[in-house]
C-alpha cells in the first residue's frame, strides 16, 4: 500500500443506483490543499463526468 496516495481519486460503488452522483475516494495530485492528498479524502462526482483526477482500480480475486 505504499506510494498510492496522491495519484488519482477512485470511483466507488454506490448503494443507490438512482442517484446520478457516485462516491469518489482518495487523494489526487491536482488539488492544492494538503487534505486532498489523504487516502481518506471523500467527495462525489456526477456519474457521467470525465476527469484526469478520478479513475478506478482493478481488483482481482485470486482463485482458491
Amino acid at each position: 500500500m505504499r506510494e498510492l496516495a496522491g495519484n488519482v481519486a477512485e470511483w466507488c460503488r454506490s448503494d443507490d443506483p438512482s442517484d446520478p452522483t457516485r462516491p469518489v475516494r482518495g487523494g489526487t495530485w491536482a488539488k492544492r490543499e494538503v487534505r486532498a492528498f489523504r487516502a481518506a479524502q471523500r467527495s462525489s462526482a456526477h456519474a457521467e463526468s470525465v476527469s484526469m483526477t478520478v479513475g478506478f482500480r482493478y481488483v482481482v480475486r485470486p482463485d482458491r
